[in-house]
């Protein structure tokens, strides 16, 4: 998979296992093949069209939770290719419940796995985030009410940044409340952030490493026109793109009265920036 694009996990850890062993990547031996693809895996796709195939082998799991912070190992993440040392790294969701009493998205924290080949992951035990009686987790980022989630994780790496420098990595995500270090830094919140539990807002992130994120910016929601779902990509030439759920109302007729978006309608829009903090009006 191509560094730039993040791609949601759950899918993307799915298909990856039998795109190994396709012969298309057996037939052109000469190329580095990888376990996850997308369409930048390729020089051209002239006359190319998609097809739903059975795979070669069956699915496997390849993330199952194992310590208490992850009884759901969910997607909403970021898969890529680290140009620096080569490792993939997914960047994912993880929630100490399924579905606690109040809410099934509750206590959603970035947490992160890495693999040499795409297929066999390791979860590097850091000491960033405690939980519980572990002093040392996977935890890169957790909000501080245990109703609080994070989700949308959008992660880039810079292969021409310097080392050292925080441009080497970015990150957006979607954060019911304000994260800490934002409180933290006084670089100032907008006050819709943390006006409801419904509003998430985006926020912006950097790093020298992957491993510790530095605030960058914390974007009002008006300023996206999102709601709680918006994957952001880069494009090939550095603009980003974020793929929004927003809402409006619906017509007669629209939804089945009982159903969760009663009285809207979903749909999917994008937005446009060339810097991440000012966004295009989405269509």
């Amino acid at each position: 998979m191509a560094p730039a694009h993040a791609a949601p996990l759950l899918s993307a850890l799915l298909i990856g296992a039998a795109a190994a062993d396709s012969p298309a990547g057996q037939a052109n031996a000469a190329r580095p093949t990888h376990a996850l693809l997308d369409v930048d895996s390729f020089e051209s796709l002239h006359l190319a069209a998609w097809r739903i195939e059975a795979p070669l082998r069956p699915p496997q799991v390849l993330l199952e939770p194992e310590y208490e912070w992850e009884a759901d190992v969910h997607s909403e993440g970021t898969i890529l290719i680290d140009p620096f040392d080569q490792l993939y790294k997914a960047y994912y969701v993880s929630a100490p419940e399924t579905y606690p009493a109040g809410g099934q998205t509750w206590g959603r924290m970035l947490t992160i796995a890495t693999s040499t080949d795409g297929e066999n992951w390791t979860r590097p035990m850091l000491d960033l985030v405690p939980y519980g009686n572990a002093s040392r987790t996977n935890i890169l980022l957790k909000l501080g009410s245990p109703t609080a989630e994070l989700s949308q994780i959008s992660v880039f790496a810079n292969a021409t940044a310097p080392a050292g420098s925080l441009e080497r990595y970015a990150m957006f995500l979607l954060g019911s409340q304000p994260p800490q270090s934002f409180l933290d830094s006084g670089l100032g919140v907008p006050a819709s952030c943390a006006a409801s539990a419904h509003t998430h807002c985006m926020y912006r992130f950097e790093s020298s490493d992957g491993i510790d994120w530095r605030p960058g910016e914390a974007i009002d929601p008006a300023r996206t026109h999102g709601s709680d779902g918006s994957f952001v990509y880069r494009e090939p030439d550095g603009s980003l793109a974020a793929y929004i759920k927003a809402s409006t109302a619906s017509p007669p007729g629209g939804l089945a009265p009982y159903d969760i978006g009663a009285g809207g309608q979903r749909m999917m829009v994008m937005s446009r920036s060339a810097n991440g903090s000012v966004w295009g009006r989405p269509y």
